[in-house]
């Protein structure tokens, strides 16, 4: 049998021991009374899984942290092996200890559960790809604050062109790709690890030179350096560590089972970066058998506290969150570049002091002969040819595991001998390291190394850590700051990437003086964080209750003040700064006490309202019950359906340390010595009604200790104290009235005799206190004295009106009416609690003003009915209706049917609970009017078929509601809610006054705010106001409106004014709350929908449904599966393009802050029209889908106006609608947040009639910003126009200023001033365009680029209420800009015009700073200025004007040297315009030439073959290149098709050419570098071999550099030819260069 066979045998063996000692542990336990917590703390504590995910780098996984500690660089992954992905729900924290110099590729992957605080080690050199990214926002970590404590470091390489080119991705240069899985866990079983073996890694740190070699027959594990063969067999132990404690674990087994040859006793178990095969367990020479576990030899129980070997009982301080022992002892702000004084980057100035680097040819000697690619582990390094010292050779051969024991003498460490052979990689001759790209050098500074001469190496000190990819370090949308040092840009566009800002230091804050957590600082505002795990596990969401976060109080402020995460205040003076976390408690479970008389001796049970029955312990738990007592009637509340906040705050305790111990409690209430039972017994008390008894339900979890603070106490409702419960006995068969009643063999006969028998309510008779039980059926005879119509009619105990409570003597017991009559009503005298019985043909019980209870041990016939009044009029007081069993088929507040009654405001009560089902509750009545109502329903269990809030028609009864109504779900199930009523034939109830709906919990089908063709109505200054509330349960659809027809309505009802056109509809003002926990499955709407039927009604349904006021939606939270509309849903056919429309004059008002939105967001309605205008402002939040400022397929008849200031929205931005009319125009504002896709002004072939607007000051855009549409070929969606307002922000994309795809301004009519672009301000990395993407602009388009350029734009002066007033800040363009449009595709064609007005790019950089003393925002174009478009040609005329752009920098004499501002080239234009400006053009390729790889600074200025109409619009400086006001060109690259030259001075008096004479005061300068023609001349387009020579008008200088061979071409100039033309001439030289001179 071969070893692994005996291995994993053994491990079974050892396992099935393992299993029977924990099961006799858990038996022992259990016989002894031990308590549950006990059998769970054996079973879970301690338990902590491993990984190797480098080769000196482990990881750590125990209650949720995730410890990342060792040396040296971790491996790369991809995103499919991710290391942690199968704990990734487990995997809340993550710690990152000092001596990590890499994390590679996808370590953290899809670790979407790290929040909070990320805090990156100084030792820390790259980050690969992807290293704290996921697959989406929900599975990438998210954290708030990021702390980088990097400030420098070196790399050692011997060959830098080398490792650029194959390590990349590993900065550090300390680890290579991985193969499909570098990490293996501890807890892998043997099996699964088999040949895995880490690559060879190549450690660069500081100080270290060690390389490797990895090919396809051996692989050497650097710093280990055993040789498996082909074929060894690489096997890791699965283990699960119950740690030391000294924080360094403790095998459970012992045997070398690795494949590397080495003993277990000798495993190094400090993480210092030791693999814990080889034994060496320090990097000075310890012998393996001391256990020495750091650096120093310390023994185990006083590790080092550098990162490498913390103990677990003692957080590194680096954590997220400290525990509060000490306040802070200095300032409240640490300045970012503040680092501890012990950091290991050493500053670029100081060279290494301790001869880091031992020259290739001193060689110490060597027992063994330690090969090149194992590198030493001594404090001082050996490059890759030295032989360090060492004793021990081990050598594994093939297939073998364990050859050899480690020597116990080794000096430097476990050198181990490798046959591969390999020999050193050759580094670069002469000591030089090869050159990189600008990439890879930005932000290394070199070290002269004194052996460089010598050495084939070289040491670099780097300012910012080696990133290759910083848009994919984190996920993108982040919120939160960064702070980390200013040098580190790499990182800082890493998480400026992903959406961080970066913050200018911190302050510690004390939270709920339990822990300590450092905030960001950015421009004296403080941060306040999200809750941190170590502060919200102690309120953590469980079975019993939800606790929600809702922000923090700060000390010294009034209590009821609550800050939300995110928000930000002022910073403040001191120490450090106290918050307190506020949380909204609502508990899950609700229970309440039965009391009832069992002889003489009080039983009082505890009953779950969800069931009705004794509690049943959930699962994986068990209650513990504990009975008190009051004698405080008036300080009893009941918290049934309330949400309790609770503020921590140093004076006050928390909600497990207010929990009472033994006897006296909080708030008076006493414990019962042993009663610890759900049922409580004790006799009965006399003369003490004063007593309240409830019970404490503490739920213990089976499977896991809970400690005290972490305690789950649940109340139940109190029951006031059986005093002397009366029960009478009643057999109708075999009872006798004339017995007493006190026993079931002494039973009376009548219900009648048994009331007299019981007390009433003046003589302290309670519903609960007096009992009736029936022991057989028991039926009702008729009343024989009246007539027959009304003889089945059942006058409860009329005769003797008492609270009573009514059972059988068991469930089977039936009380019921005549079974053949079609009266058989119920009128109630007194309160009734019905209990155990069956009711049968009861049909319609009026309660009279009565309270009535149907408990959970009822059943009931059908067709029962229930009212908390009469049946025609009102009584003096309204019954509380509570039914918690039963199939009921109406529940009404008030009264069955009256034309109209006036309740007074009389409090109506519904309350619906346990298994009952009801097919419909009205609030008001069955039929007709209902005024002045007050009516609250609450639904806690259950099945409710229709929620009415107000009245159901009957008949052709008018039944209006006026009042106020209050539906609470909490559980249960509600199929259909209807704000204003149920219509039914011809009676259309309405609805004015005031509605709330509030959703907690449960199930809810359909919410409408109106009803089923009953309306809401508003009169005059009396406004109806309807409230819809979710912040917790599921529901399905939200209409602020309601539906626009009902089957059972017939016709409408002309007499009663209740028209077709108002059915289902809202006058008046709505307000929808989506927060919390909510959950929508559907969608919401601000309207109605309509009564969508493929029968005819036999009304009119084209135009109901709509609503006529404002709406407000607020979302705040909860998440919403499908779409939000701010409008109705209507109907998708023709002619009914007026039903559930938003009437004119209305508001639709969105405010989103939170919550998550997977579909998309509308303006307007799904089919229903929107008359009036709607507003979106969204400050927070997730949204999946789309957002569109317009309806889906439907129009808007007014404006649209988008706000984004915060959240992220996943897809694309839309002004417009989506294939839906938008006849004004439509606005979009940014000042924040994220956008992944991109933003049209317009819609998504959706046709705007009016102008679109986007202004954006801030926020991040990773797609691009089109000021129009998008369409497709050949259509218009955008006629009136489109404005781009950039004053800030980030566009990843491009930007421009027309449609995708279609086509842009009216189709007919003389070209205007169609398309605006006004950039002030902010970031755009891709290439700005006056037009669209593949579409045609019928209309002129204006590039503004900076602030002044827009006050001289014409249009803005003949127009100047349309100009915008912006504000300057830093502009960056990355790419090139252009006037007309993107042809894009695969074939451009640079004769395709797409601008058929004109095209003007004006840039202005007056008030910016281009260095200098200027100051100001700063301004930079990276690439070229085309004056046409991009593979297509722009306007009929095609101007370009620089103005105030850069700087001339001149030498100590004042002659000019260069340029502050460079672009590439301006090309493709018919006149160029520099004014005062000074720019440096680099040369760009352009794809028109017929060489398209040549590079032009000035390509194509003018067309002399335009039209003369055209030519005109050009004025006097016609087609050319004009230098205006002492302008600077310097030219790189070849200048060519210039059609003519022109220097000149603009005054207030016009515009001259500038003289020779007057060269020195106006000096236009044209500075040519080496290499360069600079050719004034013009090809025509139908013979390109013909060149015109263009002229040059007026003078300016030009230059040429010292070694430049450089021309300068233009026509003859001469007595006879041109004699007016200007020319050239060089500074300090007297007179004009002649024509044929050669500068």
């Amino acid at each position: 049998m071969d070893t692994k066979q005996i291995r994993n045998r053994r491990n079974r063996r050892r396992y099935h021991r393992q299993r029977w000692i924990a099961a006799s542990l858990i038996v022992c336990l259990m016989l002894t009374n031990l308590s549950f917590e006990s059998i769970l703390a054996y079973a879970t504590e301690g338990r902590t899984v491993k990984f190797h995910v480098g080769e000196s780098v482990t990881a750590e996984l125990e209650d949720g942290v995730l410890t990342l500690k060792g040396t040296g660089d971790t491996n790369d992954f991809t995103k499919e092996n991710a290391p942690f992905l199968e704990y990734a729900k487990e995997i809340h924290t993550l710690m990152i200890e000092d001596g990590i110099t890499y994390i590679g590729s996808c370590l953290f992957y899809d670790l979407g559960g790290l929040k909070g605080e990320l805090r990156l080690p100084e030792s820390l050199m790259g980050i690969g790809d992807y290293a704290f990214s996921g697959r989406d926002a929900e599975h990438a970590p998210r954290f708030s604050v990021v702390i980088n404590e990097f400030d420098g470091g070196e790399i050692v390489s011997r060959d830098w062109e080398f490792l650029d080119k194959e390590q990349k991705a590993t900065p550090s240069n300390a680890a290579k790709k991985s193969s499909p899985s570098n990490a293996y866990s501890e807890n892998t079983p043997p099996a699964l690890n088999a040949g895995i073996i880490p690559h060879i890694q190549a450690l660069l740190c500081e100080g270290a030179v060690t390389a490797g070699t990895n090919d396809d027959d051996s692989r050497t594990e650097s710093g280990i350096g055993t040789k498996t063969e082909s074929g060894a067999e690489s096997s890791i132990r699965a283990e699960i560590e119950s740690e030391a404690g000294n924080g360094t674990g403790r095998k459970l087994e012992t045997g070398a089972e690795d494949g590397i040859g080495t003993s277990p006793e000798t495993r190094a178990e400090n993480g210092t970066g030791t693999p814990q095969e080889t034994g060496a367990e320090n990097r000075t020479g310890t012998p393996s058998e001391t256990g020495a576990e750091n650096g120093t030899g310390t023994p185990p129980e006083t590790e080092a506290e550098n990162g490498a070997g913390t103990p677990r009982e003692t957080k590194p301080e680096n954590g997220t969150v400290k525990p509060r022992e000490t306040k802070p002892e200095n300032g409240t702000v640490t300045p970012p570049e503040t680092k501890p004084e012990n950091g290991t980057g050493t500053p670029p100035d100081t060279k290494p002091e301790n001869g880091t680097v031992t020259p290739p040819e001193t060689k110490p000697k060597s027992a063994a002969g330690t090969p090149p690619e194992t590198g030493t582990e001594s404090d001082t390094e050996t490059p890759p040819k030295t032989e360090a010292e060492n004793s021990t050779a081990t050598n594994t051969e093939a297939g073998a595991e364990n050859s050899t024991e480690t020597d116990t003498e080794a000096e430097t460490g476990t050198a181990v001998e490798t046959e591969t052979g390999a020999e050193t990689v050759p580094g670069v001759e002469n000591g030089g390291a090869a050159a990189t790209d600008s990439a890879t050098d930005r932000g290394r500074k070199k070290i002269k190394n004194p052996l460089e001469d010598e050495a084939e190496y070289a040491i670099e000190y780097i300012m910012e850590q080696q990133i290759e990819n910083p848009e994919t370090i984190f996920y993108e949308d982040q919120r939160g700051f960064v702070i980390c040092s200013q040098d580190n840009q790499t990182f800082i566009d890493a998480a400026e990437y992903a959406g961080y800002e970066v913050a200018d230091g911190l302050v510690t804050a004390a939270l709920d003086d339990k822990a300590e957590m450092e905030l960001p600082v950015r421009d004296e505002q403080i941060l306040l964080p999200e809750c941190p795990e170590e502060i919200s596990l102690l309120h953590e969401d469980n079975e019993f209750y939800q606790e929600t976060f809702k922000g923090w109080t700060l000390e010294g402020e009034e209590p009821g003040l609550v800050r939300t995460p995110g928000e930000t205040i002022s910073s403040v003076e001191g120490e450090y700064l106290s918050l307190y976390s506020v949380w909204e408690k609502a508990e899950n479970y609700h229970f309440r006490v039965e009391a009832k008389r069992e002889g003489n001796t009080a039983v009082y049970t505890v009953i779950d309202n969800s069931t009705g029955e004794i509690p049943e312990n959930p699962d994986e738990f068990m209650y513990r019950y504990q009975w008190q007592v009051t004698d405080r009637a008036g300080d009893i509340e009941q918290q049934e359906g309330k949400k309790i906040t609770i503020m921590h705050a140093a004076h006050s305790a928390t909600p497990s340390e207010a929990v009472g111990s033994d006897m006296e409690t909080e708030s008076g209430w006493t414990e019962l010595q042993g009663a610890d039972t759900p049922r409580y017994e004790r006799e009965l008390e006399e003369n003490r009604v004063d007593l309240y008894y409830r019970c404490v339900i503490t739920p213990v979890k089976l499977t896991r200790s809970r400690s005290a603070s972490e305690a789950v106490v649940l109340y139940s409702d109190a029951v006031a104290a059986v005093e002397d419960i009366n029960i009478i006995y009643v057999d109708q068969l075999n009872g006798n009235d004339i017995n007493s009643g006190k026993s079931s063999d002494q039973a009376v006969q009548t219900l009648e005799m048994a009331a007299s028998r019981l007390n009433k309510r003046e003589a302290g008779g309670t519903a609960e206190s007096n009992q009736i039980i029936l022991t057989q059926n028991y039926t009702y005879k008729g009343n024989s004295s009246v007539s027959e119509q009304n003889k089945w009619k059942w006058h409860f105990l009329s005769d003797n009106a008492v609270p009573v409570t009514i059972k059988g003597i068991n469930d089977k017991i039936e009380l019921s009416n005549h079974a053949n009559s079609a009266n058989n009503d119920f009128y109630q005298y007194e309160e009734i609690i019905f209990d155990s019985v069956k009711l049968l043909n009861l049909d319609h019980m009026y309660c009279n003003g009565h309270n009535i209870r149907i408990n959970s041990s009822v059943t009931t016939g059908s067709n029962l009915y229930l009212y908390g009044s009469g049946q025609n009029d009102i009584t003096e007081n309204v019954g509380t209706i509570s039914v918690y069993a039963g199939k009921i088929t109406r529940i009404v507040g008030y009264i069955r049917s009256k034309p109209s009654v006036d309740v007074k405001q009389k409090k109506a009560v519904i309350t619906v609970g346990g298994s009952a089902d009801v097919a419909t509750i009205i609030a008001g009545s069955a039929s007709g009017e209902i005024k002045n109502a007050d009516v609250e329903i609450n639904i806690e269990g259950g099945n409710v078929d229709k929620l009415v809030g107000g009245c159901q028609g009957y008949s052709e009864a008018k039944s209006p509601y006026s009042g106020t109504t209050v539906l609470n779900i909490s559980g249960g199930t509600v199929k259909s809610i209807y704000g204003a009523g149920s219509g039914r034939n011809k009676s259309i109830p309405t609805f004015s006054g005031e509605l709330d709906i509030n959703i907690t919990g449960g199930s809810v089908g359909n919410v409408y705010g109106s009803g089923s063709a009953a309306y809401v109505t508003s009169s005059g200054s009396e406004i109806s106001k309807v409230r819809i509330t979710a912040s917790g349960g599921v529901v399905g659809n939200i209409f602020a409106a309601g539906i626009g027809g009902e089957a059972s309505v017939s016709a409408e009802n002309e007499a009663n004014q209740t028209l077709a056109k108002d059915f289902g509809s809202l006058t008046g003002d709505v307000t929808i709350t989506i927060k919390d926990n909510a959950e929508i499955t559907g969608d919401v709407y601000t309207s109605g929908s309509g009564h969508d039927t493929t029968g005819t009604p036999g009304y009119d349904i084209t135009q109901n449904a709509y609503l006529k006021g404002n709406v407000t939606l607020n979302i705040s939270g909860g998440a919403i599966q499908g779409n939000v509309y701010g409008g109705g849903k209507g109907i998708s056919r023709s002619g009914f393009d007026d039903c559930a429309r938003i009437e004119e004059g209305s508001t639709v008002n969105f405010q989103i802050s939170g919550g998550s939105i997977k579909g998309n967001v509308y303006g307007g309605g799904k089919n229903a029209k929107v008359k009036g205008r709607t507003i979106i402002s969204i400050s927070g939040g997730t949204i999946q889908g789309n957002v569109y400022g317009g309806g889906e397929k439907a129009e808007i008849s007014g404006s649209t106006s988008i706000t984004i200031t915060n959240g992220i929205i996943v897809s694309n931005l839309y002004g417009g609608g989506s294939e839906g009319l938008v006849r004004g125009d439509a606005s979009v504002s940014i000042t924040g947040g994220t956008i992944q896709g991109n933003v049209y002004g317009g819609g998504s072939e959706g046709l705007v009639q009016g102008k679109t607007n986007i202004k954006i000051e801030d926020g991040t855009i990773n797609g691009s910003v089109y000021g129009g549409a998008l369409g497709k070929a050949g259509e218009r969606y955008v006629l009136g126009g489109s404005t781009v307002n950039l004053t800030g922000g980030w566009i990843r994309g491009n930007l421009y200023g027309g449609s995708e795809f279609s086509n842009d301004g009216p189709e007919e009519g003389d070209p205007e001033d169609l398309i605006f672009l006004n950039f002030v301000g902010g970031k755009v990395s891709g290439k700005v365009f006056g037009g669209g993407y593949q579409g045609i602009t019928n209309g002129s388009t204006h590039v503004h680029i900076g602030v002044e350029a827009i006050g001289a734009c014409q249009h803005y002066k003949d127009n100047p209420g349309e100009k915008p007033d912006l504000k300057a800040s830093d502009l960056s363009v990355e790419s090139s800009v252009y006037a007309g449009g993107d042809f894009g595709g695969d074939t451009p064609d640079y004769t395709t015009i797409t601008v058929k007005g004109f095209s003007h790019i004006y840039i202005d950089g007056e008030g910016y700073d281009f260095g200098g003393d200027q100051g100001g925002s700063k301004m930079s174009i990276s690439g070229g200025v085309f004056g046409s478009g991009a593979s297509c040609d722009a306007g009929s005329v095609r101007l370009v004007t620089v103005a105030n752009y850069g700087r001339k920098l001149t030498d100590a004499d004042g002659n000019l040297d260069s340029v502050s501002s460079t672009l590439t080239s301006i090309q493709r234009a018919d006149q160029v315009r520099l004014i005062n400006s000074h720019v440096h053009l680099s040369g760009q390729s352009d794809a028109a030439n017929s060489n398209q790889t040549a590079l032009y600074s000035l390509n194509r200025i003018g067309d002399l073959e335009k039209p003369e109409e055209d030519q005109k619009k050009l004025g006097v400086l016609g087609n050319s290149l004009v230098l205006a006001d002492g302008s600077t060109l310097v030219l790189d690259s070849a200048s060519i098709e210039l059609a003519n030259y022109k220097s000149v001075q603009i005054t207030e008096a016009g515009i001259k050419e500038v003289k020779y004479e007057e060269l020195s005061s106006v000096s236009n300068t044209i500075m040519l570098t080496t290499g360069t023609v600079f050719l004034v001349s013009h090809k025509s387009a139908a013979d390109s071999t013909t060149e015109t020579y263009g002229a040059v008008n007026g003078y300016s200088y030009l230059l040429a550099e010292e070694t430049a061979k450089a021309y300068a071409y233009a026509r003859i100039k001469n007595d006879d030819a041109n004699p007016d033309d200007g020319g050239f001439a060089v500074p300090n030289q007297a007179g004009e260069l002649d024509r044929k001179s050669v500068v």
